[in-house]
This record gives structure tokens, sequence and C-alpha cells, in this order.
């Protein structure tokens, strides 16, 4: 966004000359439902209709995309793997599902309660769970805390009730075991 007159925060007189865009979808992917940054280089974006793709900024290009499947609704929300180091999203306590490396694996949710695990190095979908009343996942964020903390095994990935689920209970997910 560029700023013209004034100066940041200064009131009134502050006007926005707009924004410059530096990449168009495809109109036939659909609107952009959420991205994330995987790294200094990489921009993780999930579309309406084309799934999950990764932009290259280096390259100015996509290097890779999932394709979600319609049967188990609209792809609407991502967790991805935290990257070791000094990557933005690394946390101590993340690699709590036990595959560690970093860049490996991401989790969409759907519209029809479906939490699909793709394996990004070979681009394909690992394992797919779907809640008990195909309530759609309304958010999803990675834990905090490792695992131990929370009394989860290492493999497993919770889920907060549903909306208007009855009662308070956490849904959680089994990696390994389903």
């Amino acid at each position: 966004v560029e700023m013209a007159g004034g100066r940041p925060g200064a009131g009134a007189g502050d006007k926005y000359a707009g924004i410059t865009a530096k990449r168009t979808i495809s109109p036939g992917q659909g609107a952009v439902l959420e991205a994330q940054a995987w790294g200094p280089h990489v921009l993780v974006y999930l579309t309406q209709f084309g799934g999950v793709h990764a932009w290259d900024l280096r390259v100015k290009q996509d290097v890779w995309g999932l394709p979600c499947k319609a049967s188990q609704g609209l792809a609407e929300h991502l967790v991805l793997e935290p990257l070791p180091g000094g990557a933005p999203a690394a946390h101590p306590g993340f690699g709590a599902c036990g595959w560690g490396g970093g860049g490996h694996w991401l989790l969409t949710g759907t519209s029809r309660g479906c939490v699909t695990l793709w394996d990004v190095r070979f681009q394909l979908p690992a394992n797919s769970w779907q809640h008990p009343q195909r309530c759609s996942i309304s958010a999803m964020a990675p834990a905090l805390a490792p695992a131990s903390w929370l009394g989860l095994r290492p493999d497993t990935f919770a889920a907060p009730p549903a909306a208007g689920s009855r009662g308070a209970t956490v849904d959680e997910w089994c990696a390994s075991g389903g």
C-alpha cells in the first residue's frame, strides 16, 4: 500500500494512493481464502476452486499445487509445518508431530469437517479424517506447547469444539493410527 500526503498516523490528511498487484491468479481458481508465508521465499495460498499452491517469490511462479477433493468440501483453512531455525512460524515445542525437519507437511480443513494431512515432498494426501458430525472446520492452528505438556501423543492433532456442538469437547486425531 502506498501512502500519499502526510506522515503515517497524522490523521485526516492521510490518503492512500493504491495497491500494487504483485501476482494475479487465474479467475478459474476463485478467491484466495488463506495465505501464509512458509519461510522467507515461499507463500502458500489456498484458493476457492484450485486447492493449495506454493508460490516461490524468487522465481515468481507456483512451484507446486495440491488439488483438494470437492467431495470433502471447500478447503478453507491451512496449518503449515513449522520450519526449523529462525523461520517466522518457528516456536520451541513445534515439531510435536514427530516428523521433524520442517516444510514437509501441511493440513487443510474443509467446510464438511475433513482434515487432510498432505505430504508436500510427494504432493500427496497422507491421511484424512472427518468430524463425526461433519461440522465445518472453522479454524486451525498449531499447538504452541509440546505435545507432552498437553497430554497428547507426539502424533496427535487436536481441534476445538465444533460450532453449535453441545459440551466443551476437543476433537483429536492420531496421525499414525487414524
